[in-house]
């Protein structure tokens, strides 16, 4: 075998450094105490992250950007030095970025955030509102403040982003204190700051209808324009002559004011105080919500040092945010690309579910993680925000590096080089103001939309989303042929592109970046620069591909040249004849045989090697690779295991000066290859055709032993209630109704709730009652006083657990929990975050050595979602309450919910003995109902299975392990639900999938509307399922032993 020389940068793949390692979101949400800080820090730092967010969070009462907040960054910053991570910063209180807690906009109403609206003349004129330009066509336009009073902006409101001064104000607010006391660390451990979904235009809580604006947008406009808007704004909302034109230079205003007064003012602070600009903006992931929130973001993100995206859910559906992005990343010559991800993606989410979607991003161009969501505390409404909680919380936790270890290492070899774009495709983004047109609704003039996110009328909606769906369309064809491509975007290649004539014939250069093939996807508008250059592109001998609506518009004007261009385009009438075409005009860099659709593929160059990644996507099924990777004949060939760091050879056929692989692709696998010059003659480079070794019969094994390691659980989540001495409620209900009620009323006075279990223990056992915030209740149980006497706390620090293994009678048992001072929380309230959460009711949790019974629930619900992101769904049990403790019983091969385990959220070692010898064998799961699973022998860990082909390589062989353990670790979800969601278990999650009342949880003293009164009465309600649902988990068949004969 070769001794081959690899460059310096593989190196960083078997030991990842800090920066390529995740940094998750921190939630910053309740009282933040310096040494819980530090405590938290050394866990983050041991489970294998680089970094830590700090992230002001729902939740939060030390105040905001005070003496007691800094107190605890200074803890933070001075432990992470300590165990050599980073602390990345974040610019605001919650989201989204620019109005630093409301101060921004608190004492400045000429801060607020504005838009323009109309109505008929006849009609009077709107709340907030102040009349623009004369009226036309029987129209006057106002423009509308943002009154103060916005719960999501602790009482305040959004801050106009369009206004240099309000921005130059956050800046003072949000950025200068950190400088000040942290800028000696800024570029070092202290290496970025995080702006989060900046946007033109808030669309919670606004007028009907509205548009982006600004107070000094006209002056704006006519410098950029040359004549007055004001004349004819109308044309922004009714199609009258020369509608077109005008709306695509007032947007061009608006976005141009956002990039300049926000995100080029914020970036260049950055860059001017040595610290990284990064985050990501409001709503990346189409067309229509892009122009939706008033950003066209593709520009902004040159100001950038890293820029970033968002991604949500469960899903990798979401494919143009990133390709957005990366785009920009290679054109710009930035080497990160950073993603928040697995926000709202559920406590459930595995490990496999964290590596298909992280490595469909890595696919995509990302480089840089930054996980969703990391808590604090779960005390509260926190711990319901957006899950899943990726935090030591978790039963996983202390698996967690198997994953950040291998992520890190993919990260560290794929930001390396350049990435390899074939083709350009051309961003239609210019050509949706046209159709925006929105609906002027009578009935909606009178008050604010709760949320617009329907402004359009129908048919201009539709046009918006066929040129949405065929751009979209395009981008998936061209990702399921392997090919890979940038988006260009037309103001950034007026700015900064031009063709360039080269030996191999005419490219478009965008930036450090050049394309020897163009696409243009659907678009009703064209720049001339663009049209001028792709003239030029064509008449050098270069192809361009036309697919969907050629654009009948040159600047939104007819223009005879767009004659020129359609005789010189090469027109597809539709994606499926993309892939005969393309492979004509510009043979793959990679061609796989059939072109398997969830197959993509991200390459690379790094001086003289080359990088390969390929990912299966497809959760279903796998993929037969049979690929051609042209032009690497003579390079010695390379598969990187990122499990753990280790580098094989990798046999390749050659062929014609390419090389041919065949291998196997498990779903949700994928391979990364690297290709490089060896030390030694080409002679030698020809990597040894695989050895395979006959294997005996798999062994079937199934336990000697399974054995529940940590306390079970039993939620109690329904409660009678009393409000100082009136009657108990007829029945018990949902606690989370309690809370909304209370709060939706503004009560201040006695509460007073009552859970009744039933309880078929024969023999005094464990039994602890979790109480958040104890001191805040008085607690009986069976009418005796229980109390917090010092125990640890278990799994939260605000989870304290009382001991009632004593109190536990056979039969029923009462607890009641009674304050005389409940006070309702509002979130409106500025100058007092306590205030904002007020006194927070929450479910009870049991927990000790005992099982949980519960009766069949009937049907299992079923989400459309699994089928719409094409995930398998998982299985699932719906059992119907109340639940009683029962003894626990020996578990067998199989589901544990039915087990006496529904709310279980911990640890089961399954053990095992096998009869083989060998020197090399492999352990197989029959599937994996779990987040991940330790294999152990002898008290060692062997390491982690966590995705499919659900296998595991044992070190030293079966002779060495005939008697192994492996150990399944779950997550909070079975225990913290959501339980009665009526669509199930769901592969999103949410605040509003916890409630009866996602959309509007406030709600008058007394209203029959009000969920709770539903509940009171015994009534169903349409989107609360009284049964509680939960996910599988156990092995549920037996494991295999594979194993090679010794040769």
């Amino acid at each position: 075998m070769s001794t081959c020389a690899y460059p310096p940068d593989t190196e960083l793949f078997t030991e990842p450094p800090t920066s390529f390692r995740p940094v998750p979101f921190w939630s910053w949400n309740e009282v933040m105490e310096p040494d819980e800080v530090r405590r938290q820090v050394n866990l983050f730092a041991e489970a294998g992250v680089g970094g830590v967010m700090i992230h002001s969070r729902a939740g939060l009462i030390t105040p905001y950007m005070g003496d007691a907040w800094f107190e605890a960054v200074d803890a933070a910053v001075d432990q992470a030095e300590q165990c050599g991570i980073h602390v990345w910063l974040y610019d605001e209180d919650k989201w989204p970025s620019g109005f630093s807690g409301g101060e921004v906009v608190a004492e400045h109403p000429e801060f607020r955030m504005r838009a323009l609206t109309v109505r008929p003349t006849t009609a009077a004129p709107p709340p907030d509102c102040t009349p623009i330009g004369e009226p036309v066509d029987g129209l006057r336009v106002y423009a509308w403040q943002s009154p103060l009073g916005h719960e999501h902006f602790n009482g305040t409101c959004y801050a106009s982003l369009l206004n240099p001064q309000a921005m130059r104000r956050f800046l003072d607010l949000a950025y200068e204190p950190y400088a000040e006391r942290y800028g000696s660390r800024f570029g070092g451990m202290m290496p970025a700051i995080f702006t989060d979904e900046p946007a033109a235009i808030f669309r919670r809580r606004i007028v009907h209808p509205a548009l982006p604006y600004a107070t000094n947008v006209p002056e704006g406009f006519e410098q950029m324009f040359g004549y007055d808007p004001l004349p004819h704004l109308t044309k922004l909302f009714i199609e009258t002559e020369g509608y077109s034109l005008f709306r695509l230079h007032y947007h061009r205003v608006i976005n141009h004011l956002f990039e300049t007064s926000f995100t080029q003012q914020l970036g260049d602070w950055c860059r001017a105080h040595a610290i990284a600009f990064t985050g990501h903006f409001e709503y990346e992931q189409g067309l229509f919500e892009q122009q939706l929130w008033g950003v066209d973001i593709m520009p902004n993100y040159r100001h950038m040092d890293i820029p970033g995206i968002d991604h949500l859910g469960c899903q990798i559906h979401e494919r143009v945010t990133a390709i957005q992005c990366r785009s920009v990343a290679n054109q710009y010559g930035k080497p990160r690309v950073m993603s928040e991800l697995y926000g709202a993606s559920s406590q459930d989410l595995t490990f496999e579910d964290r590596k298909w979607i992280a490595e469909q991003q890595l696919c995509l161009g990302v480089n840089q993680f930054i996980p969703h969501l990391a808590l604090y505390t779960m005390s509260g409404c926190r711990k319901r925000d957006f899950p899943p909680t990726l935090s030591p919380q978790q039963p996983w936790w202390p698996m967690n590096r198997l994953f950040d270890d291998s992520l890190s290492r993919l990260c560290a070899m794929l930001a390396q080089g350049q990435y390899q774009a074939e083709i350009a495709v051309l961003h239609p983004q210019e050509s949706i103001p046209l159709h925006w047109t929105p609906r002027i609704d009578e009935t909606q003039f009178d008050g604010l939309l709760e949320y617009d996110d329907e402004p359009l009328q129908p048919d201009r909606a539709a046009q918006i989303e066929g040129i949405n769906q065929d751009f979209k369309t395009l981008t998936d064809t061209l990702l399921g042929l392997q090919r890979t491509f940038d988006y260009v975007h037309e103001k950034l290649f007026e700015e900064d592109g031009h063709i360039e004539q080269t030996s191999d014939g005419p490219r478009l250069v965008m930036g450090q970046a050049s394309y020897p093939l163009v696409v243009m996807p659907s678009m009703t508008t064209i720049r001339p620069h663009t049209l001028e250059r792709l003239l030029e592109f064509t008449a050098a001998g270069g192809t361009v591909i036309q697919t969907g609506q050629f654009p009948a518009l040159v600047d939104a004007i007819p223009d005879e040249r767009l004659h020129a261009l359609k005789r010189v385009v090469q027109t597809v009438a539709g994606c499926d004849d993309l892939p005969s075409v393309l492979a004509t005009a510009l043979p793959a860099a990679v061609e796989v045989d059939g072109h398997p659709e969830h197959l993509w593929i991200h390459r690379r160059h790094v001086g003289t090697q080359r990088m390969l990644f390929l990912v299966n996507l497809s959760r279903r099924a796998a993929a037969e690779v049979n690929l051609r990777w042209r032009d690497i004949g003579g390079l010695h060939v390379e598969r990187l295991d990122p499990a753990d760091g280790s580098r094989h050879p990798q046999w390749v056929e050659p062929c014609d000066g390419d090389g041919l692989m065949v291998f196997t692709l498990a779903p949700g696998e994928s391979r990364l290859f690297t290709a490089a010059p060896a030390a030694v003659s080409t002679d030698a480079l020809a990597s040894p055709h695989p050895t395979v070794h006959p294997r005996t019969e798999p062994e079937s094994l199934s336990p000697t032993h399974i054995e529940r390691l940590d306390d079970n659980a039993l939620l109690l989540d329904q409660a009678y209630y009393r409000l100082g001495e009136q009657p108990w409620s007829e029945r018990p209900v949902p606690v989370i109704a309690i809370q909304e009620y209370l709060d939706g009323r503004h009560y201040d006075g006695p509460l007073s709730l009552r859970f009744m279990i039933e309880s078929e223990l024969t023999s005094r056992r464990k039994v602890h009652l979790i109480a958040e915030k104890p001191a805040t209740w008085q607690i009986t149980l069976n009418e005796q006083p229980v109390s917090y006497e010092g125990l640890p706390f278990w799994r939260d620090i605000r989870w304290l657990p009382i001991d009632v293994s004593g109190g536990m009678q056979r039969g029923t048992n009462v607890i009641e929990c009674h304050t005389d001072r409940f006070q309702a929380g509002d979130l409106c309230c500025f100058d007092d975050p306590a205030a904002r959460y007020g006194t927070e009711v929450e479910p009870l949790i049991l927990i000790g050595d005992f099982g949980v019974a519960g009766a069949p629930g009937g049907e299992r619900p079923a989400c459309p979602l699994w089928e719409q992101y094409d995930l398998p769904p998982p299985q699932s049990h719906c059992l119907a309450g109340p639940f009683m403790l029962v003894d626990p019983h020996p578990l067998v091969l199989g589901d544990v919910i039915c087990q006496g385990l529904p709310f279980y959220a911990g640890r089961l070692r399954y053990d095992y003995r096998s009869g083989l010898s060998a020197r090399a064998a492999t352990l197989r799961l029959d599937g994996l109902e779990a987040c991940v699973a330790d294999v152990s022998s002898q008290g060692q860990s062997l390491g982690g299975i966590s995705a499919a082909p659900y296998t595991l390589r044992l070190k030293g062989g079966a002779e060495e392990h005939t008697e192994f353990s492996v150990t399944l670790f779950n997550s909070l979800r079975n225990l913290l639900g959501p339980h009665h969601h009526p669509q199930g278990l769901m592969p999103v999650d949410y605040p509003g999938a916890y409630t009866a009342d996602p959309y509007r949880v406030r709600r008058p003293d007394g209203s029959e509307k009000a969920w709770i009164f539903t509940m009171e009465r015994g009534e169903t309600h349409p989107d609360w399922n009284p049964h509680y649902a939960f996910r599988q988990y156990g092995l549920i068949n037996p494991v295999w032993l594979e194993v090679d004969t010794i040769a």
